[in-house]
């Protein structure tokens, strides 16, 4: 199994080394974040979406890939002994078939664990 180093950017901007865990909280967090802001995600009808809202929903995408990525090449020998491999895997073929319809698998950093296979992306549901 490949060692991955995780990076996160601070709110300075620094590029920061963290473990799997502090890194998947960092995004989790920060997706929440985005999804909780009414500027960013807007439910009033006569409200617009910013710019670059394409670009924030392809990094939500892509962190939650990461996640799953992490999920699935480090703890997926505890996650079939809970018997939660179904609920994870109807996760992953909804992130990325929806994924896939929004164009958010064209990005340079989509694996951060050499050993994932690209070849999931070209599933057919």
């Amino acid at each position: 199994l490949a060692v991955v180093t995780y990076y996160w950017t601070d709110g300075s901007g620094k590029k920061v080394r963290c473990s799997a865990p502090l890194y998947t909280d960092c995004t989790l967090s920060y997706v929440q974040q985005l999804l909780d802001d009414e500027n960013v995600f807007p439910t009033r009808a006569d409200a617009s979406f910013p710019k670059g809202f394409v670009f924030l929903v392809q990094r939500i995408f892509l962190y939650m890939f990461h996640t799953l990525a992490h999920l699935y090449g480090t703890h997926f020998l505890e996650v079939v002994q809970l018997q939660l491999h179904p609920h994870l895997n109807t996760l992953f073929v909804h992130l990325i078939t929806f994924g896939g319809s929004l164009g958010c698998w064209r990005h340079k950093l989509l694996c951060p664990q050499p050993t994932t296979s690209l070849s999931l992306l070209n599933m057919s549901v």
